[in-house]
């Protein structure tokens, strides 16, 4: 009886240290996604600043003053002339003559018709323009995104392939002592050697694929990852 209750004793303890465990590590998570949410809406925010952004409003800025003329274009279509009659001119001998001058304006036929059809070219512009910077949007916010996640991830890898290293390296340091003093042969100390190189070389790939995939999300965002980062006091990698 004794025996059992000391058994659950143990139990009870590693369960709630389990739990202690587990609430830390729920709420580091919890913690790290709110983070990182708030680097994400700054990660858009700075995409959003791409040129690509500012051609579209430059193309809704030419299309909005394109409507402004198609609607005042009515106004440039007439023609008034105005002239003297020659048999007017003081001194000439039918000076009695009328009228005493010419006056005309001249209004092509088509030109309500012609000026509605502009007004509506021009309007379906603005909305041509306005589809194009929403479209520029999706797909910045998109692909910023994208390349953070994918920025995450190789960052992770790289990090747990240095663990691997250090693991290879504490490794081949030891079989270096037992090598010297003769305690193991040539063939186990390659073998532990050439680990350690490839350990090596995998963390190498992964260091290369992590700054490639930073490289992309600064192509976005214009400015360096790290002072992104800075700003939501997460450590450099």
């Amino acid at each position: 009886m004794k025996k059992l209750l000391i058994l659950l004793t143990f139990v009870g303890i590693a369960a709630s240290s389990n739990a202690q465990i587990s609430d830390s590590y729920t709420t580091r998570k919890k913690l790290d996604s709110m983070i990182y949410s708030d680097v994400r809406e700054k990660l858009v925010d700075l995409a959003f600043q791409h040129p690509e952004v500012a051609i579209n409003e430059a193309q809704m800025a030419i299309a909005g003053n394109n409507l402004k003329r198609a609607k005042a274009s009515w106004t440039n279509v007439f023609f008034a002339q105005f002239n003297l009659n020659e048999f007017t001119i003081n001194g000439s001998p039918s000076a009695a003559f009328w009228p005493k001058y010419n006056f005309g304006i001249n209004m092509p036929f088509d030109i309500f018709s012609r000026t509605s059809a502009d007004i509506k070219n021009a309007r379906e512009n603005i909305d041509v323009a306005t589809a194009m910077r929403e479209d520029t949007y999706r797909k910045l916010k998109a692909e910023v995104l994208q390349r953070f996640e994918d920025y995450l991830f190789h960052r992770e890898l790289y990090e747990m392939s240095t663990v691997v290293v250090d693991e290879a390296y504490t490794s081949f340091l030891s079989m270096q002592e037992k090598y010297k003093i003769g305690d193991v042969n040539d063939i186990d100390y390659s073998i532990t050697f050439r680990q350690f190189n490839d350990a090596k070389m995998r963390q190498r790939e992964k260091q290369r694929d992590m700054n490639v995939s930073k490289l992309d999300v600064e192509r976005l965002i214009g400015v360096k990852l790290e002072d992104v980062l800075k700003d939501y006091q997460i450590q450099k990698k």
